[in-house]
């Protein structure tokens, strides 16, 4: 997967825990489970992603929730969580009612599009490849 903006803001977090605890890169390579100490320096960086699975990692290590190393992130970084079309939509309908359907509706595509991404990334695993039938599709009306 391609470096994001966020991996960056995720590398800088990082520093910060590692440099608070007092600990070397290596020693980080190692509890994170990478193969070496330039795969770390990569991920402080901002030139290597962060998987879903080296931030949990990463808070597991130093005991923090996932939400907190998150929000540490996004502390100075404005978020948009709607597209245009979607902010218009919302701001157009008549009730509240109808606006808290509309952004739930958003909301669980956001999730559905998650959790189709890490079925594709299954799929695609080689190790994995011919125990996952083919695709899986999720409908959730509301």
């Amino acid at each position: 997967m391609a470096v994001t903006g966020s991996d960056i803001q995720y590398g800088v977090a990082l520093k910060e825990l590692r440099k608070k605890h007092k600990l070397i890169q290596y020693t980080m390579a190692s509890q994170l489970g990478l193969e070496s100490q330039q795969q770390y320096s990569d991920l402080e960086k901002g030139k290597k992603h962060f998987t879903d699975e080296i931030i949990i990692r990463i808070c597991s290590f130093f005991r923090i929730s996932i939400l907190d190393f998150v929000k540490q992130v996004q502390r100075d970084t404005p978020v948009y969580f709607l597209s245009e079309k979607d902010h218009r939509e919302i701001t157009e309908a008549g009730t509240t009612e109808l606006k808290l359907t509309l952004y739930k509706k958003l909301f669980l595509e956001s999730k559905i599009e998650n959790i189709e991404a890490s079925l594709r990334n299954f799929q695609n695993d080689t190790q994995f490849h011919r125990a996952v039938p083919g695709k899986h599709k999720i409908h959730v009306l509301i």
